[in-house]
């Protein structure tokens, strides 16, 4: 049997790793970058890594990639701050400051959230049973961990990876290291998808006009001409929440004694945690200005509103004022760029991983905002993928005798 073709309409750094791995399992893999101009991509790449367990937890193939084309930095501490306190986790004096404001329920908080940490399912479920006895003004804490994720807290007790800033740079290294294990790498715009009833033929591509067939197409970037061709799929939209990024530039050097440079912001957290009552902030220091980049969660309809995008930055900046020492005066404008969103992960987004031929691997699929959630979702691609082939060979072997020996895989 031939080699089976497949395309990954990439983005950024999505579909790399997969686009890996899929050569090593004996496909001819195209990654096509529907756009050359890196730069336009550079918020699309994740600043924070992931949690050091759960870079612990990827594959021995996931760890390479990162380490091989990938610098980051660690924070030991997580911080949650809100308008009355600040509770500083994986630290000594945690447990003290839980007791003095929790005291019916400390015990129960740092119970659950060290279980997690250990990955004892049964203990966490335990600790959470009794904590939902508790008035919720006695567990928010918890509230605004499990805010950040989809169905898992994000572990406290574990230091926080954060990337560096030189996007550009890292992306053109995975190019290169895929590229160098024998993946095809094209940048070229879409011209149109070659359909045969429902199921993907192939894609031709603009600048040439020409034709390339594949067996399988991974789709990890949203465009119009995609929803356009690829209406025939019943692809809809499965979410109706988003973090929402923005950046804020400040005097530089400016972070506040003892503020971690990544912490989680609940300026009330009694009142609903969304909009700008929750975010997640990375404050990054440099010589020339120092940008703290904020992510927070909030309904996609009203995020196409101008309106609420200038209300929701104002109000965020007025409440960060408010609390952080020193903040107003080394406030210098937020950044005039619009929104930039990535959709919050749920089942019916990963019951549309596949469709025909066609798999989606784009941001509602992925269980975090971080680049390990985006990595485990092209896991799930590749189980899927090889899953369907193996299948495959298993059936044409019932049906064909293998002639002289040879291999009956439509990966060799």
């Amino acid at each position: 049997m031939s080699i089976a073709k497949i395309t990954i309409i990439g983005e950024g750094f999505r579909g790399l790793w997969l686009a890996l791995e899929l050569v090593k399992n004996k496909f001819s893999v195209t990654w096509l970058s529907l756009n050359s101009k890196v730069e336009n991509d550079a918020y699309k790449y994740p600043w924070q890594m992931g949690s050091q367990r759960s870079y612990e937890k990827l594959n021995q193939s996931q760890k390479e990639f990162i380490d091989h084309n990938f610098k980051f930095t660690k924070a030991d501490d997580f911080q949650v701050i809100s308008k009355n306190m600040v509770l500083d986790f994986n630290t000594d004096l945690i447990e003290s400051c839980l007791k003095k404001n929790f005291p019916k329920s400390y015990d129960h908080i740092i119970g659950y959230l060290k279980a997690n940490h250990e990955d004892n399912s049964k203990l966490s479920e335990a600790y959470l049973e009794k904590l939902l006895n508790h008035p919720r003004g006695e567990y928010w804490p918890l509230e605004i961990i499990k805010n950040h994720r989809a169905n898992e807290l994000l572990d406290v007790y574990s230091e926080q990876l954060l990337s560096e800033d030189d996007y550009a740079s890292f992306l053109q290294n995975c190019i290169k290291y895929v590229q160098a294990k024998g993946v095809n790498i094209l940048k070229l715009r879409l011209n149109d998808i070659g359909k045969d009833g429902s199921k993907v033929t192939g894609i031709e591509v603009h600048d040439t006009n020409a034709f390339r067939p594949c067996d399988q197409l991974v789709i990890g970037a949203q465009t119009s001409l995609l929803k356009k061709n690829l209406m025939f799929l019943e692809e809809t939209k499965c979410f109706d929440q988003v973090w929402v990024k923005f950046d804020i530039k400040m005097q530089p050097q400016s972070r506040p004694n003892g503020l971690e440079e990544f912490f989680s912001f609940a300026y009330d957290p009694m009142m609903p945690l969304k909009d700008d009552n929750l975010y997640l902030i990375r404050w990054k220091q440099s010589e020339k200005e120092d940008v703290v980049s904020v992510w927070a969660k909030a309904p996609y309809e009203e995020t196409k509103k101008q309106s609420y995008e200038n209300h929701l930055k104002n109000q965020v900046v007025k409440k960060l004022a408010k609390v952080l020492v020193g903040f107003e005066e080394n406030f210098i404008q937020i950044q005039n760029e619009p929104f930039q969103l990535r959709p919050i992960y749920n089942e019916q987004a990963a019951a549309k991983l596949i469709k025909k031929n066609v798999w989606f691997m784009s941001e509602d699929a992925d269980l975090g905002f971080e680049f390990f959630a985006i990595l485990n979702t092209e896991k799930r691609i590749l189980e899927g993928i090889l899953k369907h082939y193996d299948k495959e060979i298993s059936r044409d072997r019932k049906i064909h005798a293998s002639p002289n020996g040879k291999s009956m895989d439509a990966r060799v």
